[in-house]
């Protein structure tokens, strides 16, 4: 069980790193056109 299991958990670990970074990224693009929008 643990060799089916194992391939399934580096996926899913992958998978949520991905999301993560993604949302990181999103939030920095929106920290930096927030900070646009107030200089002009």
């Amino acid at each position: 069980m643990l060799t089916l299991f194992r391939p399934f958990m580096l996926m899913l670990v992958l998978y949520g790193l991905f999301c993560l970074f993604g949302l990181w990224r999103g939030w920095r693009e929106q920290k930096r056109l927030a900070r646009r929008r107030r200089r002009q």
